[in-house]
């Protein structure tokens, strides 16, 4: 099985290079860089006199506060997607049933 080559970019946080490596795109790498700096700017404008490893860490709770919520969400909607698939289900056994009392 063939790994997927690993990009590199350098991408600026709150004013800090770092180079990043990973197999998503160049453009996904920027985007996801792009979010985590716009959330650090955002955390350092609110709370001036925080430093950056603590805005690190508030960042790092913030958006794994969002991913959980997402993936809640995702498990809720997945949920009802196969409660719905069941209760079709049901319906048509339903259906069947009658018609073999009828006939």
């Amino acid at each position: 099985m063939a790994q997927e080559e690993k990009k590199r970019v350098t991408i600026k946080i709150v004013g800090d290079e770092y180079t990043i490596r990973g197999t998503a795109s160049v453009e996904h790498l920027m985007k996801v860089a792009e979010y985590v700096n716009e959330m650090m700017l955002k955390l350092a404008d609110n709370n001036p006199y925080m430093s950056k490893h603590m805005l690190a860490t508030l960042c790092s709770i913030n958006l794994a506060d969002e991913l959980l919520r997402l993936k809640d969400e995702f498990d809720k909607k997945e949920f009802m997607q196969q409660l719905q698939i069941e209760q079709a289900k049901y319906y048509f056994q339903d259906e069947e049933l009658e018609r073999d009392d009828q006939g």
